[in-house]
């Protein structure tokens, strides 16, 4: 189960360092590489079970707008690889 969509990415204004970050090698035209992002949410949302493993029966069903903000960032972070920014490995450890 995902935590967030691209929809809720795009949603905090990150579309065009979505882009950016997800299509590197500029082989999709300006458009975001969706595997890219697939692969980034589902990371996320297995980091996020395993923290949750245990307390709480999972998959979570409606998550809460709190848990899709935080895979958000998870996210972010995840497509950064290296050369993360400040801000955003902030919001990760947080």
């Amino acid at each position: 189960m995902a935590y967030c969509t691209q929809n809720d990415l795009i949603a905090r204004g990150w579309e065009e360092e979505l882009i950016s970050l997800s299509d590197k090698a500029g082989l999709y035209g300006g458009t975001m590489d969706d595997a890219a992002l697939d692969q980034a949410i589902s990371d996320a949302s297995a980091e996020i079970d395993s923290y949750l493993i245990g307390h709480i029966p999972l998959p979570i069903a409606q998550p809460s707008e709190c848990l899709v903000r935080k895979a958000c960032d998870m996210v972010r972070f995840y497509l950064y690889d290296i050369g993360v920014i400040e801000p955003v490995a902030k919001r990760y450890q947080a």
